[in-house]
């Protein structure tokens, strides 16, 4: 149970970060100033006693699991405490794309004659009070947001450059969890009064489209169309049945599938489409931007094989949702049904995600890449996941990209081992060439066993196996794809893929491949 909640650091952040967000704090300042009315040795340490004392006192409640997760995370020298320093910096997580946009955009905006930096008092004499969110909605006084947003940046020099001004709005940020993305837009567009002079970059439009594209296939039910499903919603807005609309019924079809956006970034979506610049867009045009995605399917050792790729051709030339011809994995997964996919297949064994790749690979006996619905979910019973029909229907409306019922496993095994970083890549290549000397590109059992060091495996280490119990746990996790029976690089990499989607830390990988490779 231990390794289940040590893999949860992320969602425990972001459950904090909801927390300070839902008793109004904004940025680190208050927390810090009362982390340090906590440390009274002044030392920038406390105890776990004082750690769980403080959470309480800020009003963030954890379970004991969760508490002792954070705290095994950030007491990283195992002297029973805790940073409060690198604890808050855990929190401050780096801007998402769209408010690293909105933040430039702000100080572009302020930086009225392009010198590159703005005082600290220019700052609060623009800084509209009256237009924060919790001013609007009565839930604070403009006198008390003002005062907080004096005490953030008095941390800072006082002529700030745009690091500066993007470190002040990620101190923020750190108290704004990632579903209030709206709430952290109306802060940045209220009290700078931006208004028109947002500017996004390339990747956020695309996070718009991408966004667009999941929420009108989560609206869109049964056999009906994605396509079909919009260009009805927008049919319904053109009341002069003229083909074409403007920019509020625009904005009014689209939030028929929940794109509560601002209007700044629907009016980005917009303007592509209108070419004329006429304040209207040809509906039609927009709806044809859609496209087919790739399939794939899994080979014995968990390899993905492109099958097709389908082209929905159009006299538009546009990039709308151009990233769903590459890959599913582009869109918004249903996060919560993910997690719980890979809390349970983690809990039952180590090798929970390889186990589970192998039962899927299986299961297609004609390898043609897709599972059924009723094929798909006895594999997650067998891995120990028992979804809700609610869940399962979640996950097969995200991976059934043609619309006929079936899964697109291979892209879900993917998503389940997750992306492999450039250096977790690296070891595993310097891993490899410990077994294969002689660069012949595959390797044999004994070759394994050659180069494996049994007595660093962690359960050997612990006292729970004798070397040869992991020796043979090693031998046992091969599908070889070669018919000689040799594993080749491509297997060994799938089989780090696995272990790694169950090892947060980039450095307890390290050490785990480190010990039992010599590499």
């Amino acid at each position: 149970m231990a390794d289940v909640w040590r893999n949860n650091v992320e969602v425990i952040k972001e459950k904090l970060r909801a927390q300070a967000h839902a008793t109004q704090k904004e940025g680190m300042a208050q927390i810090e100033w009362v982390f340090q009315q906590f440390d009274r040795d002044h030392n920038g340490l406390l105890s776990r006693r004082e750690f769980e004392e403080l959470l309480a006192y800020c009003g963030l409640y954890l379970r004991t699991q969760e508490i002792s997760a954070l705290f095994r995370h950030f007491n990283t020298n195992g002297d029973g405490t805790l940073s409060y320093q690198e604890f808050l910096e855990g929190l401050r997580a780096p801007l998402s794309g769209k408010r690293l946009d909105l933040v430039r955009s702000a100080f572009q905006h302020l930086d009225v004659d392009g010198q590159g930096h703005i005082s600290s008092n220019y700052l609060m004499s623009r800084f509209n009070a009256a237009k924060h969110p919790r001013v609007v909605t009565r839930v604070k006084r403009e006198d008390d947001v003002r005062r907080e947003f004096s005490n953030c940046l008095s941390r800072f020099p006082e002529l700030l450059a745009e690091s500066d001004f993007i470190e002040l709005y990620t101190d923020i940020s750190a108290s704004v969890p990632s579903h209030q993305e709206k709430y952290f837009e109306e802060l940045l567009l209220g009290v700078w009064d931006l208004k028109d002079t947002v500017r996004f970059s390339d990747q956020t439009v695309s996070d718009i489209e991408l966004l667009l594209a999941e929420k009108i296939r989560q609206r869109t039910h049964g056999a009906e169309d994605e396509a079909k499903s919009l260009l009805k919603s927008f049919k319904f807005f053109d009341l002069n049945n003229r083909g074409s609309i403007g920019f509020k019924p625009f904005c009014q079809a689209l939030a028929k599938f929940g794109m509560a956006h601002h209007e700044a970034e629907l009016r980005v979506l917009f303007d592509q489409f209108d070419f004329d610049h006429s304040g209207l867009v040809v509906y039609e045009d927009f709806v044809n931007a859609f496209r087919a995605p790739v399939s794939y399917r899994l080979d014995r050792s968990g390899m993905r094989h492109t099958i097709s790729t389908s082209r929905f051709t159009s006299s538009v030339t546009n990039h709308i949702f151009a990233p769903l011809t590459a890959s599913v994995s582009t869109r918004t997964p249903p996060r919560s049904v993910f997690e719980k996919i890979k809390l349970h297949v983690l809990k039952r064994t180590s090798h929970g995600v390889r186990h589970l790749s192998h039962l899927i690979a299986q299961a297609d006996r004609d390898q043609h890449g897709f599972l059924t619905r009723r094929e798909f979910s006895w594999c997650l019973k067998q891995a120990g996941v028992d979804l809700a029909p609610a869940e399962l229907d979640l996950l097969v409306k995200y991976y059934d990209i043609k619309g006929q019922d079936r899964i697109d496993y291979g892209q879900f095994v993917l998503d389940v081992r997750g992306d492999l970083n450039q250096a977790r890549f690296d070891l595993i290549q310097r891993a490899w060439s410990q077994i294969d000397r002689e660069g012949t590109g595959h390797a044999s059992a004994d070759d394994l066993l050659n180069a494996y060091d049994a007595t660093k495996h962690p359960k050997v280490l612990a006292g729970d196996w004798r070397p040869e119990q992991a020796c043979d746990d090693l031998l046992s996790q091969w599908s070889p794809s070669r018919e000689d029976g040799h594993i080749t690089y491509e297997d060994f990499e799938n089989f780090y893929r696995d272990v790694g989607a169950s090892i947060a830390r980039d450095d307890e990988f390290e050490v785990l491949v480190r010990n039992c490779w010599h590499c």
